[in-house]
């Protein structure tokens, strides 16, 4: 019985190993993969494309609502990857490291078109959105509203939501992508949820504002 029991108390730990050791194995092979890439093996450099492109291309479509944007962007964070492989020392997972890179393509594209004069007509534009039957339709649309509504946030806001409730990172990766701590992409997801809360409420929206 004592036997029988010290094997049922066993075999949760047997298991936690196997994670572990799974996980282990997989930032092995991660660390090799970026070193081949660091030596100059395309091969490599395409074995990352092919496992991140397309999660890549929906985090960038969620800040640019633009394909051809979202896929020059994804090209420039391959780049990326190639020029800073010979930097890159485990730290952080794979996953996180490529998303950081992402995350700065993705800010500085926001920062920089926010700094571009609007053109002409533009300012009118946003003031009357509401008033144009085509704009009241793309409205009902929850979707199309919360991409709009998110579009308004900062830029460190939008990309805390995005890599927290899009790509599904825990916190802790999240803060290595972003480059700060955990403290501070709890922050600004508080923040970024009070401010969609506001303009939810000024749409109108109270069920999901509340």
């Amino acid at each position: 019985m004592a036997s029988a029991a010290a094997g049922g108390r066993q075999a949760p730990n047997l298991r936690s190993g196997l994670r572990v050791v799974t996980r282990e194995s997989d930032a092995t092979l991660d660390a090799g993969l970026v070193a081949r890439v660091a030596a100059g093996d395309r091969q490599a450099l395409r074995r990352i494309h092919d496992r991140f492109h397309r999660p890549l291309i929906g985090y960038l479509l969620r800040f640019v609502r633009d394909h051809a944007v979202a896929e020059e962007l994804a090209a420039e964070v391959l780049v990326g990857v190639w020029r800073q492989a010979a930097g890159y020392q485990g730290r952080s997972s794979l996953e996180t490291w490529v998303f950081g890179i992402a995350h700065n393509k993705a800010v500085s594209w926001l920062r920089k078109r926010r700094e571009e004069a609007m053109p002409d007509g533009a300012a009118e534009a946003l003031v009357d959105e509401r008033a144009d039957p085509e704009a009241e339709a793309d409205s009902a649309s929850i979707t199309g509203m919360m991409a709009r509504l998110i579009g308004r946030l900062s830029a460190e806001q939008q990309a805390a939501l995005q890599l927290t409730y899009y790509q599904d990172l825990p916190l802790e990766q999240v803060a290595e992508a972003m480059g700060c701590p955990v403290n501070t992409v709890k922050t600004r997801i508080y923040y970024a949820r009070q401010h969609l809360k506001r303009m939810l409420a000024d749409e109108g929206i109270r069920a999901l504002a509340a």
